[in-house]
C-alpha cells in the first residue's frame, strides 16, 4: 500500500472514531450520577464510598452542608433515607480531570420514624466529578430547590422554599 492510502486510511480511522471518544467522559459521569442516585436511594453505602471522595462538600436544597462521613453516617444509621434519585435533563461539561454535571431529580426523602415524607420535591443539582488513580470521585454535591416546580398558594411566592431539614 502506498504511504498516502494509508494515511487517508488513518485519517478516516480517526475522524470517525474521534466523536465516540468525545463523548466518552460524558457518558461515564452521566452513569456515575445515576450511580450516585441509586445508591443513594438504597442506602447503598459500599457504592457510596466508592463514589464519594473522602474531601465531600454535600450540600442539601436547605442549606445544610455535609462531609462524606456525616452524609453516609445519616443513610447508613436510617437517620435519613430517600426513594431512588434519578437524574434528568443530565448536561456534563468536561474541563481536563474535572467534569461537572447538571441536571435535576425528585427528592422524596424520610426522617427515621417518619411515615410521611419531609422532603418531596424537585431539586436541581450540580456535581462536580474529579478524575483520581481510583476512577472519577463526587467531590462536591450541591442541591437548589426548583421554586418552578412547586405548586403555588396563598403562603409561598416565587423563590421560597418550604421550610425543611433533610
Amino acid at each position: 500500500m502506498s504511504k498516502r492510502i494509508v494515511f487517508l486510511l488513518f485519517m478516516i480511522v480517526v475522524t470517525t472514531a474521534l466523536p465516540a471518544f468525545a463523548g466518552s467522559v460524558e457518558e461515564e459521569i452521566t452513569a456515575l450520577d445515576i450511580q450516585w442516585g441509586e445508591a443513594a436511594g438504597k442506602g447503598d453505602v459500599a457504592t457510596l464510598n466508592r463514589l464519594l471522595a473522602d474531601n465531600l462538600y454535600h450540600v442539601h436544597a436547605t442549606g445544610r452542608i455535609e462531609g462524606k462521613n456525616e452524609y453516609i453516617d445519616s443513610l447508613e444509621s436510617g437517620l435519613r433515607r430517600h426513594d431512588p434519585i434519578t437524574p434528568m435533563k443530565v448536561q456534563v461539561r468536561v474541563y481536563g480531570d474535572t467534569a461537572v454535571s447538571t441536571g435535576k431529580f425528585r427528592m422524596v426523602a424520610y426522617r427515621k420514624g417518619m411515615e410521611k415524607p419531609m422532603v418531596n420535591q424537585v431539586n436541581l443539582y450540580t456535581h462536580v466529578w474529579t478524575r483520581t488513580k481510583e476512577g472519577w470521585k463526587l467531590t462536591v454535591h450541591q442541591a437548589t430547590a426548583d421554586s418552578a416546580a412547586m405548586p403555588m398558594n396563598g403562603q409561598m411566592k416565587p423563590g421560597m422554599m418550604p421550610g425543611h431539614q433533610h
